[in-house]
């Protein structure tokens, strides 16, 4: 029987406390490539439809898709806008986030660090994973592309009707921050919530936190 489209309280807190703990360890990773400091806001937890799924007010935005390809069936997808993107690449190239690659127009080469950005998040949130379902969980490689919002949901997800949308603020160094979103099908975060919920891995989770 298909679980209902609404997130309790629990549900929320589950998936939220374990984006804490995935983000956290993936800005641990980022700081080091981008050779800042990296502070990151607590995840917000929203169900949404795939209509409702509209970034801000640009036209087009970066989008970086990762598939699990083993462990877990699913992928995630993150949304960057147009300016976010491009501060993110000039500091990941060694910039101050204004700087040469901020003022080019995006190219392969925002591509590239953007989906390594990608990367750092999802393989974090695959080890997560794996240690709390007790599973190899393994990504494939980021593909990045700038598109519109809405063509892109409604090329690549036309089944998909139902989505967990991620959203977190970065202060990266002493850039502006930069909202990034990141979204997963409801059929794979509704399992792996149900899983997590009967096994009482909230607990586990904080405690997991508290050790860091």
């Amino acid at each position: 029987m298909e679980r209902e489209a609404v997130f309790s309280e629990l549900e929320k807190s589950v998936v939220g406390e374990l984006m804490n703990i995935s983000i956290g360890n993936a800005v641990t990773s980022l700081g080091i490539l981008l050779n800042n400091l990296i502070h990151v806001t607590t995840p917000n937890v929203e169900l949404l439809g795939r209509g409702d799924m509209i970034w801000h007010d640009d036209k087009e935005t970066v989008i970086t898709r990762v598939d699990f390809v083993s462990g877990v069936c699913g992928y995630t997808v993150m949304f960057l806008g147009e300016e976010q993107a491009r501060i993110l690449t000039d500091l990941m190239m060694g910039g101050d986030g204004y700087g040469e690659y901020y003022q080019k127009e995006i190219s392969d080469i925002h591509f590239s660090a953007i989906s390594e950005a990608m990367n750092q998040i999802t393989g974090a949130v695959a080890t997560s994973l794996a240690g709390l379902l007790d599973v190899r969980v393994n990504i494939s490689v980021p593909v990045t592309e700038k598109e519109d919002t809405g063509n892109y949901m409604e090329q690549h997800f036309p089944g998909e009707e139902r989505f967990v949308k991620i959203s977190f603020r970065l202060q990266l160094g002493e850039a502006t921050e930069t909202e990034i979103a990141i979204l997963y099908p409801y059929s794979m975060a509704g399992k792996i919530i149900e899983y997590l919920i009967d096994k009482h891995v909230p607990d586990r989770i904080g405690n997991g936190a508290d050790e860091e």
